[in-house]
């Protein structure tokens, strides 16, 4: 590994004081335990000075809670990140250090802060992240698609559409409210996201007829920069998930076992629950070639993404799988792959593990969307 002696923590939340007041307490518990768990991971790497960005109000809340490891040091905003991004206080993060961003793609907020981190103004230093004219692709929905498409590589057609198109659809493609545990066995037309979304966030199942799905098609803005919502069709399976932490220049990425997400649905609207990993033998005999194949594509790396993946099983047993988006950022799944590795994970991701292979535990790992786990021995 280069020479790099200290890792800086960057979570949005955690660190910009206005969006944790804007965020839901289900997005904060989340945030806290990512972080929590990263953080507790790291500090254990031996000769690595860890760092974690806090703007006050989130330093003093987390200080009384305790539940950041106290080997890690806080760095405490009395600006913006924005204002310090700019101009950065060496000597509170230390010498050429790594640092690992953890921010949304919605609004655009991962690339922005990623352009700055991997601008000339943060020189020396590097980030656990892909780079940002990657990450920029990986958070539009619609390009990502393009991408896929353009490398062979298995995901759902896609169609651009206008604020207006998407509230048309909602009011007329939408079901009336039922809870649903399990979608792997529901049909449905299409699904409607924002073009950016997060997770699940305001993403909607339609029932549309073919000659409805036909004229939205026939109406779709290709390639239209404004048009901040996509449609496309359902694919009915399994939901899925996998990891791919990056080994740069000087080794492979590493593939980790897929996982099964849980996703329930309240109405037309879904809501992404957690997951449990890894997933049936087949299921994962399914998923591992399209991760290896989406590896390849992608190039060497550093850090971590997540990609979903839905997989469908015929009638004779055999199974194919489908690419529905990739997460360019560090996952919730973190918190479940953590705890079912034999070892610890973050020297994975720091490059400091000496092999490119991870032992696993006996076992399935539950966690929830709020990042807590727990491992059920096999």
């Amino acid at each position: 590994m280069d020479n790099c002696s200290s890792l800086l923590i960057i979570e949005e939340l955690l660190a910009d004081g206005l969006a944790w007041e804007q965020a839901t307490d289900s997005l904060r518990q989340e945030a806290v335990a990512i972080v929590a768990a990263i953080a507790a991971d790291a500090v254990c790497v031996g000769g690595l000075r860890v760092s974690l960005l806090l703007s006050e109000k989130v330093a003093e809340l987390l200080g009384q809670r305790r539940c950041l490891p106290t080997e890690l040091r806080i760095v405490r905003l009395h600006c913006s990140v924005d204002t310090w991004l700019q101009s950065p206080q060496r000597q509170d993060i230390g010498p050429t250090p790594l640092v690992l961003l953890i921010a949304p793609e919605s609004g655009g907020v991962l690339v922005r802060r990623l352009q700055v981190l991997q601008s000339e103004l943060w020189s020396g230093t590097e980030t656990l992240n892909l780079p940002w004219t990657l990450a920029e692709t990986f958070s539009d929905k619609f390009r990502t698609s393009q991408w896929l498409q353009a490398r062979g590589l298995p995901t759902p057609e896609t169609w651009l559409l206008s604020p207006e198109q998407a509230e048309a659809l909602r009011t007329r493609g939408l079901v009336t409210a039922a809870d649903v545990s399990d979608l792997s066995g529901e049909e449905w037309t299409a699904v409607l996201k924002p073009r950016d979304g997060v997770g699940c966030e305001h993403v909607g199942l339609l029932h549309l007829s073919s000659r409805e799905l036909a004229s939205v098609v026939s109406s779709s803005q290709p390639a239209d920069m404004n048009a901040s919502w996509i449609l496309q069709p359902w694919v009915p399976g399994l939901a899925c998930s996998i990891g791919l932490i990056g080994g740069g220049a000087k080794a492979n990425t590493v593939i980790l076992p897929a996982g099964r997400q849980t996703l329930r649905r309240h109405g037309a609207a879904v809501r992404y629950c957690g997951g449990e990993i890894p997933c049936e033998a087949m299921i994962n005999a399914a998923i591992t070639p399209l991760a290896q194949a989406l590896a390849t594509a992608i190039g060497p790396f550093r850090g971590w993404l997540g990609a979903d993946i839905v997989v469908q099983q015929n009638s004779g047993g055999a199974s194919s799988a489908t690419i529905i988006e990739i997460n360019p950022r560090l996952c919730t799944s973190y918190a479940g792959y953590r705890q079912l590795a034999c070892g610890n994970l973050a020297e994975w991701l720091l490059q400091r593990a000496g092999s490119e292979r991870v032992d696993w535990r006996a076992g399935v790992i539950r966690f929830g969307a709020d990042g807590q786990a727990r491992l059920d021995a096999g």
